[in-house]
């Protein structure tokens, strides 16, 4: 079942019924999109229709935000849980790596590389098949070599494709090209490779229970401090004040 906030469908499962959703569609070779909606995305969704249609066409929409499971609670509609997109590639790998074989897209040069070896070591079984740095898309939201890369894709017998090209971005560009990658996962994973990189530090586990990653985050980046006000000031206040028609309903 999904459940829509500001208009947003989301699914109400928990992380094990979704991972075993996940591995279910892996394993029947059905291509499948995985988005991962967080407070800031539903803002910019708002704002941005074409984004907002592309979450809404999503085969599975994670919840990715403690914010969401607080606005759920306000709204009266049910959610099961949280599901960080980082902590979802660890349980997928560390529960199922044999079957998975992994390309690995985005991020700066070297990280993949360095995520590559952190994902390994949760499960020796685990196959990285390829590693492509993002570089740097154009204004229609394309690689300089996009047919290059999709036929990397294709070749390399991946059957999970981990996106992490920044949210919005990741999103549209897996919807583009979903189509000519059949039979593969797609998630867009926005900064995970840069945690798996050792290059980010999540919040303490403290600051995780109670909601309160985006301080760490400000603490650590100040620059973020425009997303984190979307995510902390903007979200809640749309939830309350600005609902939309049938934005808040059982889907």
């Amino acid at each position: 079942m999904k459940i829509e906030i500001l208009g947003v469908k989301i699914n109400n499962e928990n992380s094990l019924q979704i991972i075993a959703e996940i591995i279910s569609r892996i394993r029947q070779k059905q291509s499948t999109f995985v988005v991962t909606p967080n407070p800031e995305m539903l803002v910019l969704a708002r704002k941005d229709m074409l984004f907002k249609g592309i979450l809404n066409m999503a085969d599975l929409a994670i919840p990715d935000g403690f914010g969401l499971i607080l606005a759920a609670k306000y709204l009266r509609l049910p959610l099961a849980e949280r599901v960080s997109g980082t902590d979802l590639i660890k349980k997928l790998i560390i529960n199922y790596g044999d079957e998975l074989k992994i390309f690995l897209l985005g991020a700066k040069e070297g990280i993949g590389e360095q995520a590559a070896t952190r994902l390994k070591s949760l499960n020796q079984n685990v196959k990285i098949v390829e590693i492509v740095s993002g570089g740097k898309l154009d204004v229609n939201g394309q690689f300089k070599d996009e047919e290059i890369i999709l036929e990397s894709i294709r070749a390399s017998g991946a059957n999970l494709l981990l996106v992490a090209l920044g949210q919005v971005k990741q999103e549209k560009w897996i919807y583009r090209n979903l189509e000519h990658l059949p039979g593969i996962t797609a998630i867009g994973i926005g900064g995970a490779l840069d945690f798996y990189a050792g290059r980010a530090k999540r919040a303490p586990k403290i600051f995780q229970r109670l909601g309160l990653e985006w301080l760490w985050r400000v603490l650590l980046e100040p620059k973020r401090i425009w997303r984190i006000i979307n995510a902390v000031i903007v979200f809640p206040f749309y939830t309350i004040f600005l609902p939309s028609k049938g934005e808040a309903r059982r889907g």
